[in-house]
């Protein structure tokens, strides 16, 4: 697809603070670490990421957002066939 133009890559995206997170993984963590069931949800994101990740925080949606406009920007002419991992290093780390 390169021939035609067409540049195709993935993002990798790791923990990041969305509705996902407060909905479905929070109550998850809530079960299965009864210890932090006391916390605020903002604490136990905090507490799972800083475990977690090496650089120590959930990612934000704008981190994704700026990968994403990267890609689909005219900046990228180079970039094909890759993935940029967005998981804050979780993916090196776990």
């Amino acid at each position: 697809m390169a021939a035609d133009g067409i540049l195709v890559n993935a993002i990798g995206i790791g923990a990041v603070a969305t509705d996902n997170w407060a909905n479905n993984m929070i109550p998850a963590v809530r079960q299965a670490r009864p210890e932090l069931s006391h916390l605020s949800d903002d604490e136990i994101l905090s507490k799972i990421s800083a475990e977690r990740t090496p650089v120590g925080r959930a990612g934000d949606p704008r981190d994704i957002a700026a990968i994403a406009a990267f890609f689909s920007s005219n900046r990228n002419r180079f970039v094909t066939g890759d993935t940029i991992e967005a998981s804050g290093g979780a993916d090196r780390f776990m």
